[in-house]
């Protein structure tokens, strides 16, 4: 009853956690039964989640078919995963050009790319069955990284790869190489513990570096813009952070970078209208703000709406046009009645 509730508020926290049973499942196979007999009995105990899963399916069976917003072809969808499943093992294997933001071009046929990918897939799943009864760890580890990885082949997100999707895939990964090392050290003990000193230090090496672009939100997303220069969400990010730290000019420059690659993100132009705000340039803020709502294939919802209206009225008020300014605070008022900010803004203006 424990693991069902657990199950239920995994789901209700991360969708890709419907991949439990089956690992679940995997792990009973490969480490509890002993016969067919044994697993039979266990069935009543798997049958709960498998439940679960086909009601969450058919509730979601819409989304998933139909996605509100990122939409593509499934042919093209699943053939880019294949390859982004290969990249994930390389980054695995040698952690080298970590990004928090990877741009990946997507594939619509059977590019090379994705040929070496399915090779590459076939081979190790080969590899989980012609091991099963020689080395149950190194198998049970290569189908754990790739149930881990399934639902991404199934619902279409808006990016292809972020490197957080793989973490509890890398399990599996971990689990492997721990066995091979292992394995390493019992038949020649020198140059295993040869091989484990040298992972580690490499390893700690890197990591120590790579914190030192999580020091701060600027250098982190520098880092993705200058590692996907054809994304426009480092970028914008990236400006974000400027503008936080008040770095108007820097956040000007890379917010109209941002633009001129083609976002169409609210978030850019609020953020640099923001910034020309904080600069003192209160007709270039207007300008932004102004031409905002007017640029082609822009996605504002309800929450940038208010934002947008309030920081427009901020600046109409910093201009001492009172009565522009509370129209636009009326406006904000319109998208949330129950706020009582905008009534006291209100009130300013009037005073």
């Amino acid at each position: 009853i424990l693991s069902i509730i657990s199950f239920l508020l995994g789901l209700s926290t991360k969708e890709s956690a419907i991949v439990t049973p089956a690992l679940i499942l995997l792990f009973d196979i490969y480490f509890i039964s002993d016969k067919a007999e044994n697993f039979k009995s266990r069935l009543k105990y798997h049958l709960p989640f498998w439940v679960i899963i086909a009601a969450g399916f058919f509730y979601y069976a819409g989304y998933i078919t139909r996605p509100a917003m990122y939409d593509r072809p499934w042919q093209t969808h699943i053939l880019t995963e294949l390859k982004v499943f290969v990249e994930y093992l390389k980054l695995l294997i040698l952690p080298l050009n970590l990004n928090i933001d990877h741009h990946i071009k997507a594939s619509m046929t059977l590019d090379p790319s994705v040929i070496v990918s399915m090779v590459v897939i076939s081979g190790l799943l080969l590899s989980a069955i012609f091991l099963k009864n020689r080395n149950k760890v190194l198998s049970f580890s290569i189908l754990w990284f790739f149930i881990n990885l399934t639902p991404f082949l199934t619902i279409r997100l808006e990016d292809y790869m972020a490197e957080r999707w793989v973490y509890s895939a890398s399990i599996g990964f971990s689990l492997g190489i721990s066995e091979a090392l292992i394995t390493l050290y019992l038949r020649y003990k020198k140059i295993g513990i040869s091989v484990i000193i040298f992972i580690l230090i490499s390893l700690g090496i890197l990591t120590h570096i790579r914190n030192g672009v999580y020091i701060s939100p600027v250098t982190l997303w520098a880092d993705a813009a200058r590692k996907s220069p054809e994304k426009a969400r480092p970028y914008i990010n990236l400006c974000a952070s400027y503008v936080e730290k008040k770095e108007v000019d820097k956040a000007i420059k890379i917010c109209s970078a941002a633009i001129e690659r083609g976002s169409r993100h609210a978030e850019t132009y609020l953020n640099l209208a923001t910034a020309y705000f904080f600069k003192d340039d209160l007709n270039n803020a207007e300008k932004v703000y102004l031409a905002m709502p007017n640029v082609k294939g822009i996605r504002i919802n309800k929450e940038v709406m208010e934002a947008y209206h309030y920081n427009l009225a901020s600046v109409y008020k910093r201009k001492k046009e009172y009565n522009k300014a509370i129209e636009e605070y009326e406006k904000m008022l319109k998208i949330k009645p129950q706020s009582t900010a905008p009534l006291a803004l209100i009130g300013e203006c009037y005073i």
